[in-house]
């Protein structure tokens, strides 16, 4: 799942550096490992994406 990392200071934590602006992590750019230790910083806030959902075609006429 899509993580938002927001830093309430520019800080570096899992080989990355996190500006104070909010960033949008792909699933699969962080491992399982990385994620949890993002999380258990308190510098950082780290916010659950819900995957985007694929737009519905309209109906032919």
């Amino acid at each position: 799942m899509p993580i938002r990392v927001t830093a309430r200071h520019p800080i570096r934590r899992a080989g990355r550096s996190w500006p104070a602006e909010p960033v949008t992590v792909p699933d699969g750019d962080l491992t399982d490992a990385e994620v949890a230790a993002l999380r258990a910083e308190p510098e950082l806030t780290v916010e659950d994406i819900a995957p985007a959902k694929p737009a519905k075609e309209k109906p032919a006429k």
